[in-house]
């Protein structure tokens, strides 16, 4: 791998290990690519630059990113937003998806949450069609949960059923493939944006590419949130 080059200082888990306390897990964050401060000033300059997002990425591109018509909960006017890219039938989106929620419950003022579909499967954009039908009746995040604790598209109907959907509109909107051009649309778009697979996560602009276990994720959004005490 190329990273095996660099100079350690710039390595992605040199820069991880001297923002985040929790030294070992710093092998999840692979692509948090910010030069490694060496002082107290300049590691106050890093964490300022997290808390503004990611100046490489151009308007165009952050407007693609935050796609005004995914499903989405926190305060719009958030200083952080967690952007995820995630298909129903991935193990590891699955274990992510109750850390999103945990951070989107406890940290509502301070996170927008976006969710994108990136389906890795035929199963997968059956479960994100069933997903958007629920967004239609303002039951996305409901839907969202219950998916993720049975994965299976012969569950649907049982799921919608459980969140007091409106049957006979939910079953049109989901026969009819209504939001299948939006789930495509959202794969191509996050190609556009290095994506490649799932989960991917992108914290202000910043691009992770694997599972973030929970302690990190936390650390991370409580550092950004508490920058301006340091």
């Amino acid at each position: 791998m190329s990273g095996y080059n660099k100079k350690w200082y710039k390595k992605w888990w040199a820069i991880i290990i001297i923002i985040f306390v929790l030294l070992f897990c710093a092998l999840f964050i692979a692509n948090l690519f910010i030069p490694a401060p060496t002082t107290k000033k300049s590691h106050q300059e890093l964490i300022h630059r997290l808390k503004e997002g990611n100046e490489t990425m151009t308007q165009e591109q952050k407007n693609l990113l935050e796609d005004k018509n995914n499903p989405r909960i926190g305060n719009e006017e958030a200083e952080i937003t967690v952007v995820t890219f995630s298909s129903f039938d991935c193990p590891k989106s699955k274990a992510m998806h109750s850390i999103i929620r945990e951070i989107g419950i406890n940290y509502a003022k301070n996170v927008k949450i976006i969710f994108r579909d990136f389906t890795t499967s035929k199963e997968a954009i059956q479960l994100s069609l069933a997903a958007r039908c629920a967004e239609e009746q303002g039951l996305f995040w409901p839907m969202y949960d219950k998916i993720y604790q049975k994965p299976q598209a012969s569950a649907i109907n049982l799921l919608a059923k459980q969140i007091n959907m409106d049957m006979e509109k939910f079953q049109k909107c989901f026969k009819n493939n209504k939001h299948k051009k939006e789930i495509k649309k959202d794969k191509q778009e996050g190609k556009q944006l290095g994506v490649k697979g799932t989960p991917t996560t992108f914290i202000n602009g910043y691009k992770i590419e694997r599972q973030i276990p929970r302690k990190i994720f936390i650390s991370i959004i409580e550092t950004i949130i508490n920058a301006e005490k340091r």
